[in-house]
């Protein structure tokens, strides 16, 4: 079949410390010794299935099915209806990762049920300025995406542990904020307060896009990372590769 050019939207990591010649990520202390990628491909597989993940997430949801319409339930019960409809992949189709081919430094995860986040041997991708390389050929490409990703269109406040979600008014107040531009406002530290903020500075690195809860299950499932804040270091990209 040969080689050709992938790309996906997603949540990355972008920083992965990667070591080429022995084919490891355990120099990255975020990640689980016991967890996805620090098992070979098949041994992760055989371990982490999709009809576990489904018990997993149905462990999670109230016993009386009414209960399933509450926010917080909701987005979990519409990933059981697709996994019972047959419209979710195996989760190998969700967690992108290609030292060889790919950039070394980067983890995709997509969140379960998205399937038409990611596609393969596109003509357009071919042309696409960003994976174009000098010599004409085709290289990898990672293009940050600066709000959240639709349907997902929320932010989060990171000062909490799981983070907050920003309520209606927030975000409406952050979104106005972010494209005018902070430094255009005299009172910096009461547009810091609205958003739960303790200074100015956080205005740039404590609040984020959503992680999908369906994304962050996964995550825990598949004992992805030591430490459940890494999933909120999670950001989205546009990421393409040859391979």
């Amino acid at each position: 079949m040969g080689i050709r050019i992938h790309k996906s939207i997603g949540y990355a990591l972008t920083d992965v410390i990667y070591d080429e010649d022995n084919w490891t990520v355990e120099n990255d202390g975020r990640f689980d010794p016991d967890g996805w990628m620090m098992l070979d491909c098949e041994e992760s597989e055989e371990r982490y299935t999709m009809a576990g993940f489904k018990k997993h997430i149905e462990a999670l949801l109230p016993v009386n099915k009414k209960d399933h319409n509450h926010g917080e339930h909701f987005e979990l019960y519409l990933l059981l209806q697709l996994m019972d409809a047959g419209n979710v992949k195996e989760l190998y189709s969700y967690i992108i990762y290609d030292m060889e081919f790919g950039a070394g430094n980067v983890l995709m995860l997509i969140p379960p049920g998205n399937n038409d986040w990611v596609r393969y041997d596109d003509i357009i991708d071919y042309y696409d300025p960003a994976n174009r390389e000098n010599d004409g050929g085709i290289t990898e490409s990672i293009i940050p995406i600066d709000r959240p990703i639709w349907p997902y269109e929320s932010y989060n406040n990171l000062k909490t542990m799981p983070p907050t979600a920003l309520t209606g008014v927030q975000q409406q107040f952050y979104n106005t904020v972010k494209y005018r531009g902070l430094e255009k406002y005299t009172d910096q530290q009461a547009v810091a307060e609205i958003l739960g903020l303790d200074t100015p500075a956080e205005f740039e690195t404590h609040i984020a896009p959503v992680i999908p809860l369906a994304l962050v299950e996964m995550l825990k499932y598949v004992k992805m990372f030591k430490d459940e804040r890494t999933i909120y270091e999670l950001r989205p990209i546009i990421y393409g590769y040859w391979g």
